[in-house]
């Protein structure tokens, strides 16, 4: 971006503007602007970025301190976000911890970007979306400037980038599979547990809905719970994570007061406690009504419908009515439906239940750090994440047909 300060300030104060961002899937080049220069600057800066070689020493060294500076603050988040942090190294490929970036970042010479750059662009898949007030003919113009300022080779699918989500082993009884860490920050006093039960039957949306409506039933009772009832901390939230289309519930409590088995304890008290009985019918479809009014509601800004678009792109499913059918299978679950998930997926016994447990110990709760490395309840300590990847499958990536975006 530095590089490009010259090129792009006249063009930011007339309204355009872009971004270069490196992501797990490759680089991600956006533009946007009312200004009728658009399709010139697009060109222009698409240009300067495919031919830019770094070859400043003194402004590596900069960017190498700023970057470092980010990535040691990982240490002084809080121990929840560093259990979440933890079991991606379990359910993710590839997946680094800021530490692990660190350490590559101290090593790395001019000589070595120098050389990455100039084989960055040698090969390569590119995706294009332009969206807004623009023909299709200027469309397919500015696409064909952007491939050519570039140039890729084609890039085999097999060696395209994607993360890629791990399927959890199911155990049916239990803490599940359990990870445990010792918090870095030695003057926190807080320690933390993160409790996954991932929903594997990716291609059942009427399951996977179901988890995303028990996520707004139980996080309420659940905070009630641990933090209002039993004041175990401040932080005590539940809610539901979507990942390649794989709903998993998330229950999420640190302490100050409570270490990391006694939070698992009783985490797991309420998911198996928790019962539908005293929710009416009314209140279901409540809730359930409340979901749906929100999958259909309109974008109120082009670059949120544009972002919604380009996640289906990104991910290959290009899903672009995804809203409609999610929203139409939502809208048709009843009680049952949502038993059968809770029974299946969340509570002791069930077929599907695939549990992930993260655990972060306090340094200086020394009676809580007596108990890492020890299980007090049924379930399997993970003692290496590349060892517990290499035993479960991932799962494969979905794919979609472009079609037409109307």
């Amino acid at each position: 971006d530095e590089a490009l300060t010259e090129l792009t300030y006249d063009a930011a104060v007339a309204g355009l503007g872009y971004s270069c961002d490196f992501t797990q899937r490759g680089v991600s080049l956006s533009f946007s602007g009312f200004n009728d220069k658009l399709p010139a600057y697009i060109a222009s800066v698409s240009k300067s970025i495919a031919s830019f070689v770094p070859n400043d020493e003194a402004k590596l060294a900069k960017f190498k301190d700023v970057i470092g500076r980010e990535l040691s603050a990982f240490a002084f988040e809080q121990p929840y976000q560093h259990a979440g942090r933890y079991s991606q190294l379990c359910t993710m490929e590839p997946a680094y911890l800021p530490t692990d970036v660190l350490k590559e970042l101290d090593s790395l010479t001019l000589a070595d970007l120098q050389q990455w750059t100039k084989t960055l662009w040698s090969r390569g898949f590119g995706q294009a979306l332009i969206q807004g007030n623009v023909k299709n003919e200027q469309a397919m113009s500015i696409a064909k400037t952007v491939a050519g300022a570039f140039n890729l080779k084609p890039l085999p699918e097999n060696e395209r980038g994607a993360p890629k989500l791990a399927q959890l082993p199911v155990v049916s009884k239990g803490y599940g599979s359990v990870l445990q860490r010792e918090e870095p920050n030695p003057q926190n006093p807080n320690s933390a547990a993160v409790v996954q039960f991932q929903n594997a039957d990716r291609g059942n949306l009427k399951q996977q809905m179901a988890m995303e409506v028990l996520a707004i039933i139980m996080g309420n009772p659940f905070f009630a719970d641990l933090r209002t009832k039993q004041q175990l901390g401040y932080i005590v939230y539940g809610g539901v994570s979507n990942k390649d289309g794989v709903r998993s519930l998330v229950f999420t409590a640190q302490s100050s007061v409570a270490d990391a088995p006694y939070l698992t304890e009783k985490i797991f008290e309420f998911t198996d406690a928790f019962s539908l009985a005293d929710i009416s019918d009314e209140q279901i479809q409540g809730y359930l009504s409340g979901l749906v009014s929100k999958k259909l509601e309109s974008d109120k800004k082009l670059t949120t419908e544009a972002g919604r678009n380009w996640g289906e792109i990104v991910v290959g499913q290009y899903a672009w009515k995804r809203r409609v059918e999610e929203a139409a299978v939502m809208k048709a679950l009843v009680r049952g439906d949502l038993e059968d998930v809770l029974a299946q997926v969340v509570r002791q016994g069930g077929s599907q239940r695939r549990v992930l447990t993260s655990q972060v110990f306090s340094q200086k709760d020394l009676k809580g750090m007596a108990k890492l490395g020890k299980l007090e309840k049924d379930g399997a300590l993970i003692a290496s994440t590349k060892d517990f990847q290499t035993q479960n499958t991932f799962f494969t990536h979905l794919k979609g047909n472009p079609g037409t975006l109307a």
